[in-house]
């Protein structure tokens, strides 16, 4: 009403650096065929990677001393103190192939792996005061057009006092304990050749990754209540930092950690049907389990966030990857239609030269966590509520996939309820979403002309038979007033959500589309 703004954030900038880093490498491989039967695959590899730099000099990081985060000018710190480059990077590499008799082989392999850093990890390190860095500006007391009109913070000066002990600073920060992601993989498959040109394949494969590159939030406040001494400013861990001398007030801290775990095990059947007759077919069938934790299992997972709901337990955050399925069935076919291949030229032309082509996806459903708003006066979503039950229902529907009642909200938002106020134990995906059922088919016709040309008639047919692929039902618990936990004379009661319509559990959207038809006219020569 008095036409000033309440808050306000500076841009955090624009990451200008000039990156660079030296990589070598250097292997020894060698094939040996110690008798008839056995064949080993032998190998070694070593990498060096230098330190990433900035060859302006623009990057700036922190160090904790005395209990506190200081900045180090660059000027008297070089990029290469932040974190020291391995030199143990050794990766032993063995494979082997069996072979029992001639029609049955077996194979095993183990080897370790090293990936280089995210260069943008380092890249973002200029985005630090002074230069850069967002800074948070609040209508208050101490820094407010009434009480200050020589300085006035309005919205023709949105940033006002600038007061580095008063305004908020986020900070950059890299772990100086910086080590590259290692991936160890091992596996193992029999290999049958069976009658009738199949081979069948049994194999396990299975992998553990240490030290995935991830952000955390290391000055995220614990829920509490909120009251006159309680701020969320008031209970972050580290309050100020010291940039050459200021004080400046400390708000998020990006630390850039190498922490991250994740593992894969999956075991894998193929039974394949080498072409012939006109037929070759593959069926393959896969039961795995992948798990991450940290920032890694936002790469591209389409489900979790980016972030730790309490960044003091990272085990918390351990489940399933966005993208992990329990089965997975998937079997394609080529069959060449027998009909009019000799005779009748005439009927040949006509109705000869068919070809059928399919794949057929069978497999279980994504995972998905329940998740609520953020009712913990803290800054650092997700928030996940308790869970009383299991939660899975014996018969989802699309209006119902779930038991929102199987959980409870989690919030700060009653003093006379402290019990309800903390970190919730629902964990990350523990419930599974619906499974997928695709039948995709196409129908081709071959017409030749001449002894160089093909014309291909092309007739596709994606989702076959128009079955809906329903993606995760909505996740997140109502948080209005009407569903906050209340206290009566008999307890703590949290008011019901699964009645709701469209709300936590319903499903409103597909992960593919429904059916689609396509011809095409194809010339081959």
């Amino acid at each position: 009403m008095l036409g000033l703004p309440t808050n306000s954030n500076t841009p955090e900038g624009l990451p200008v650096t000039d990156v660079r880093q030296n990589r070598m490498g250097f292997y020894l491989a060698d094939d040996w065929k110690v008798s008839r039967k056995l064949t080993l695959n032998l190998g070694v590899r070593y990498e060096y990677n230098t330190a990433a730099t900035d060859v302006q000099g623009l990057w700036r990081s922190a160090e904790l001393r005395n209990g506190g985060w200081v900045f180090v000018p660059p000027q008297i710190r070089t990029v290469y103190d932040f974190y020291s480059p391995q030199k143990n990077l050794i990766m032993p590499r063995i494979g082997l192939a069996y072979r029992a008799n001639d029609k049955t082989v077996i194979r095993a392999g183990f080897g370790i792996f090293y990936n280089v850093h995210q260069l943008n990890n380092y890249s973002i390190l200029n985005l630090n005061p002074p230069l850069s860095g967002s800074s948070s500006f609040t209508n208050n007391s101490t820094n407010q057009a009434l009480t200050n009109p020589s300085n006035p913070y309005t919205f023709e000066n949105p940033f006002g006092v600038v007061n580095p002990a008063t305004i908020g600073t986020s900070a950059n920060i890299l772990n100086t304990d910086n080590f590259q992601p290692q991936v160890n993989q091992w596996s193992f498959d029999i290999q049958r050749q069976l009658p009738w040109t199949m081979v069948l394949n049994v194999g396990y494969i299975g992998s553990k990754t240490t030290h995935l590159d991830q952000t955390v939030e290391l000055n995220a406040p614990d829920p509490a209540f909120n009251t006159a001494t309680s701020t969320a400013q008031s209970r972050r861990p580290y309050q100020f930092i010291d940039d050459n001398g200021i004080q400046r007030q400390l708000t998020r801290i990006r630390f850039l950690d190498s922490g991250g775990n994740a593992s894969y095990h999956g075991l894998q059947l193929t039974l394949q049907k080498r072409f012939s007759n006109g037929l070759s077919f593959s069926i393959a069938h896969t039961f795995s389990k992948s798990l991450m934790e940290g920032y890694g299992r936002n790469e591209g997972d389409g489900l979790n966030s980016n972030t730790y709901q309490n960044p003091r337990n990272r085990a918390a955050e351990k489940g399933r990857v966005g993208f992990d399925v329990t089965h997975n069935v998937v079997a394609n076919f080529v069959y060449e239609l027998p009909f009019f291949k000799q005779g009748n030229a005439f009927a040949k032309a006509l109705l000869g030269g068919w070809q059928t082509n399919g794949v057929l996806t069978f497999r279980t459903g994504f995972p998905f966590a329940v998740t609520q708003g953020n009712l913990l006066n803290t800054v650092n979503p997700p928030v996940r509520p308790d869970r009383v039950a299991d939660g899975s229902i014996s018969n989802p529907t699309v209006n119902q996939w779930f038991n929102p009642d199987a959980f409870r909200l989690v919030s700060c938002s009653d003093s006379s309820i402290p019990e309800a106020c903390h970190y919730g134990n629902s964990g990350m995906g523990i419930l599974e979403g619906p499974g997928a059922k695709i039948v995709d088919f196409s129908l081709f016709k071959n017409f030749k002309m001449g002894e160089r040309f093909n014309i291909q008639f092309r007739s596709e047919f994606y989702n076959l038979f128009n079955t809906p692929q329903f993606a995760r039902p909505n996740t997140g618990l109502n948080t209005g007033a009407g569903f906050l936990p209340v206290r009566t004379a008999a307890g703590i009661t949290y008011p019901s959500q699964a009645n709701i319509s469209r709300g936590p559990g319903a499903i409103t959207s597909l992960v593919s589309p429904m059916r689609q038809i396509q011809f095409g006219l194809k010339l081959l020569f």
